[in-house]
Order: structure tokens, then C-alpha cells, then sequence
């Protein structure tokens, strides 16, 4: 917060201070060390590593079935 007042305050309108926007990204990885996002993550992340041979197996479906529609 203290760097978006210093960002408003001191900007002249021709973005010399633009770059501190990229620090305002930074609190969005604050986010991860909570528990709870952490956990949540985690269990997306497996999940996808689950049922990656079954979009493999609906890829290849989809793609024999567009071969056979043409």
C-alpha cells in the first residue's frame, strides 16, 4: 500500500514510476504461504496430474471423431 501512495503521489503522468507496479504483483505470492490457498493448490495441481491420461484418451477421441466427420 505504502508503495501505490508513493506511486500516486510522485507520478507526473509520464510513467516514470510505472515500474513499481510490478511490486504491487509481488503480494499476490503472499497469498500462497497461507494454508489453506496452499492446500488448495495443491490438490488442483493433482488432480490435473490425475486425469492427464484421460484428456489424452478425449484428445485423441475428439481428433478420430473430426477425421471421421470430414
Amino acid at each position: 500500500m505504502i508503495i501505490s501512495l508513493l506511486e500516486i503521489s510522485l507520478s507526473d503522468g509520464g510513467g516514470s514510476f510505472s515500474a513499481l507496479r510490478a511490486f504491487r504483483l509481488f503480494r499476490i505470492f503472499k497469498l500462497f504461504r497461507v494454508g489453506d490457498l496452499r492446500v488448495l493448490i495443491d490438490s488442483i495441481a493433482f488432480t490435473i496430474t490425475t486425469i492427464g491420461n484421460y484428456t489424452v484418451l478425449l484428445i485423441l477421441f475428439i481428433y478420430v471423431y473430426s477425421l471421421l466427420g470430414m
